[in-house]
């Protein structure tokens, strides 16, 4: 695996991700019951490829349980968020994980970033704030602070998914983040029980296998060979391609502003890919 095939799973799992608007506007059901219910399914697909990697058991580590923590309480925050606040404000607020991961890896690692990760940085928030600039409100302050940790944990989700030992340690601590926000779902399935029909089953499938669970396997994947800041910029694609697909399968046009913070983004980061790509090959 290189690191050039890394950023292309990431790629393919962040586009996959982004899968999730269009396909939640079909399931009329409680939010964390929806994400119980798909992490539940994408917890079975990893899994499954984890015995088929030769590890039935998963690894059970502080990496690992601390990447599952963030995970889970991610995707625990930012649905609740989008309860308290607009889905724009949630999405924004939530994309700052970049700045999170950059500080982290400052303080703890004490690694230090050039002139262009920043400015990349700089530029893809600008992007993306630009892309859903014309949603942005108020909201709610609660909403909006949890959609800020859910920020927060998921840049440091991102810092121990890639400093894991092994595929074994990083697809584990995937695997519990799933099983933590199914855990967080159950109580709400009781509470508010679904009503099961063939849109909502087909499409709560579709979420489970294809809009977590492979593209976390890519995620397990391209941790391994690549920094937490790529893998927290090229996540960036998630934000920006979820519109468009409701866009294309709703009818719902973004305005100039977003199309041009979703331009800047995808330039932004080729350019930057094809930078880094170069450099290696210079190294």
């Amino acid at each position: 695996m290189t690191q050039r095939r890394g950023i292309v799973y990431l790629a393919l799992c962040a586009t996959l991700w982004s899968t999730a608007g269009v396909l939640i506007k079909l399931i009329d059901w409680n939010a964390l019951v929806i994400g119980g219910f798909r992490s539940g399914i994408a917890a079975l697909v990893l899994w499954l490829v984890l015995w088929r990697e030769g590890f039935p058991i998963p690894a059970v580590n502080r990496d690992t349980l601390l990447t599952g923590l963030c995970l889970g309480g991610t995707t625990a925050l930012f649905v609740t968020a989008n309860k308290l606040t607009t889905a724009a404000n949630a999405i924004v607020l939530q994309s700052a994980n970049p700045i999170f991961v950059l500080l982290f890896c400052a303080l703890w690692r004490r690694q230090r970033f050039s002139r262009r990760d920043l400015i990349v940085v700089l530029v893809v928030m600008l992007g993306v704030a630009l892309f859903f600039l014309d949603d942005l409100s108020p909201g709610s302050l609660l909403g909006n602070l949890l959609a800020l940790f859910a920020a927060v944990l998921l840049g440091l989700a991102f810092i121990f998914a890639s400093g894991a030992a092994s595929l074994h340690e990083t697809m584990s601590g995937v695997l519990f983040g799933h099983l933590f926000s199914t855990l967080v779902g159950i109580p709400f399935l009781l509470l508010d029980p679904p009503v099961f029909t063939p849109v909502s089953v087909a499409a709560i499938l579709f979420l489970g296998v294809f809009q977590l669970g492979i593209p976390y396997v890519l995620f397990s994947y391209g941790a391994r060979v690549c920094p937490p800041l790529a893998i927290s910029l090229i996540g960036m694609l998630e934000p920006i391609f979820n519109p468009i697909w409701v866009a294309i399968f709703m009818g719902e046009i973004p305005g100039p502003l977003a199309l041009l913070g979703g331009v800047t983004v995808i330039v932004t980061l080729c350019i930057w890919c094809v930078s880094n790509a170069r450099q290696s090959q210079a190294g």
